[in-house]
């Protein structure tokens, strides 16, 4: 970890070529970054990932928790396949149905990140919107990866 002077603090992640920026006095993020630098490699634009068996193109049953867990290895997989891993990821854009959902499952939500993802935080957004195209989903995640 080094500390540009007045920039902030920059933490390089040399697998992916990924700089992430935190500004001079302000505190760690929790759970993500405040902005992802791309610096080589290719982008790689992610669809939304609905929390749908991958084979059978149906939403999984269970709570947002369970729905979570599969959105995210969901995205761990697309990207893998095309040539990158997790910590690949720059950003993230969450689209939930129930904010009151994501924050009672929060704990939950932390292991199924660290099975997925890992300890890796990109940039990242959470929306909570009214409805998706499966009304069976209660989440879909979209994003973008720089691979090396």
């Amino acid at each position: 970890m080094s500390s540009g002077t007045g920039r902030g603090q920059r933490v390089r992640n040399k697998v992916s070529q990924l700089t992430t920026v935190r500004p001079e006095g302000w505190a760690r993020a929790g759970g993500y970054s405040y902005v992802v630098v791309e610096s080589v490699g290719r982008r790689i634009n992610i669809a939304g990932q609905l929390p749908w068996d991958p084979v059978t193109q149906t939403c999984v049953d269970g709570d947002f928790a369970a729905q979570w867990d599969q959105a995210l290895a969901n995205l761990a997989a697309v990207v893998r396949a095309a040539g990158g891993e997790a910590t690949d990821i720059c950003e993230l854009v969450m689209y939930i149905t129930s904010m009151q959902e994501y924050l009672d499952s929060r704990d939950q939500l932390g292991a199924s990140w660290m099975r997925h993802i890992g300890k890796h935080f990109p940039a990242m957004t959470i929306v909570e919107i009214t409805r998706l195209i499966d009304p069976q989903a209660k989440l879909e995640v979209r994003g973008t990866a720089a691979i090396a």
